[in-house]
């Protein structure tokens, strides 16, 4: 007889199962296959996918809609970390979203180019890095008209990094460095 018990969450478990898996659902680099791992419901860049949504308005009832196709007009790029410290080993997460003349986000695949304009930011690349879905999975992708990556500093002062895609109007942030 199998017996069914719920965990403190409401999950079923089986007391007959040795031991529990946890996976934290993120999608990761590997080369035991071609599409790189990208199994996890958000994507190796920190990017939702649509199992994402999916799985918040299961669990929490929190509606959603993805961005649909549509005409972009311009790139908006920010930062969740205005300030960066601790002699450049915290970092700031970019997004850089294409939207709408209307400002609603638009499902687009046009490249994107994250580069520093002024400053001492560097994103793991240097100081510019190209999203652009057309040589994926060899290379950072868009997904939803979307892109996010880190970026540092070890010299004090503002960095100013542009946001850019041909045909639209760029977009920009300004992070400070503070060295402690």
């Amino acid at each position: 007889m199998i017996t069914e018990y719920y965990d403190h969450a409401g999950v079923a478990a089986y007391a007959w199962r040795a031991g529990q898996v946890r996976w934290v659902g993120y999608g990761y680099g590997s080369f035991l296959s071609d599409n790189g791992g990208l199994g996890g419901v958000v994507d190796y860049y920190r990017l939702p996918g649509p199992e994402w949504y999916q799985y918040r308005q299961e669990k929490l009832g929190t509606a959603y809609t993805l961005p649909t196709a549509g005409t972009g007009s311009k790139i908006v790029l920010t930062a969740d970390a205005q300030t960066i410290g601790n002699d450049g080993t915290d970092d700031t997460e970019l997004s850089a979203q294409i939207v709408s003349a209307a400002g609603t986000a638009v499902d687009s695949t046009s490249p994107i180019t994250l580069t520093v304009t002024s400053g001492g930011g560097l994103f793991p690349t240097g100081t510019s890095m190209t999203f652009d879905n057309s040589k994926c999975p060899d290379t950072r992708c868009i997904r939803y008209g979307q892109v996010k990556m880190t970026m540092r500093s070890y010299t004090p002062g503002d960095i100013t990094v542009t946001a850019t895609s041909p045909g639209l109007t760029s977009g920009t942030v300004t992070v400070t460095c503070v060295a402690k």
